[in-house]
């Protein structure tokens, strides 16, 4: 018997059903490179929105100084291109991938999934 698959995040909601596992996974595969973590257990997807043949990322920062902010919105880009590639339906329209940080929005430990921040001691 196969374990019942994780519920998806609320973040992934405005995306049409077909791209919402897909995305979902792919950001999941995305790894903070200094400290190891999933980018979405550590809470730094800070929006997504789809519309207007668009998919925007906004990722949010660790610190005020990421050093690893570059290596962040290219693995989270490349991530999602190839998931897009795998899974979009041949019927909708090609969409521009945007990923971004914002700088504005202040991470704290809140964000991250309970588990990691039991883990990592928050």
């Amino acid at each position: 018997m196969n374990p019942a698959p994780a519920p998806l995040p609320d973040w992934v909601r405005p995306l049409p059903a077909v791209l919402q596992a897909p995305v979902a996974e792919a950001l999941h595969r995305v790894i903070d490179p200094e400290l190891g973590e999933a980018i979405d257990d550590l809470g730094l997807i800070g929006a997504l929105h789809y519309g207007d043949n668009e998919l925007r990322v906004r990722l949010l920062a660790t610190s005020a100084s990421c050093p690893m902010s570059d290596v962040l919105l290219e693995d989270a880009l490349d991530a999602l291109t190839a998931a897009l590639r795998r899974h979009k339906p041949a019927d909708m329209p090609p969409l521009l991938l945007n990923v971004d940080i914002d700088w504005d929005t202040t991470w704290t430990p809140e964000r991250m999934a309970p588990a990691l921040r039991e883990r990592m001691g928050w």
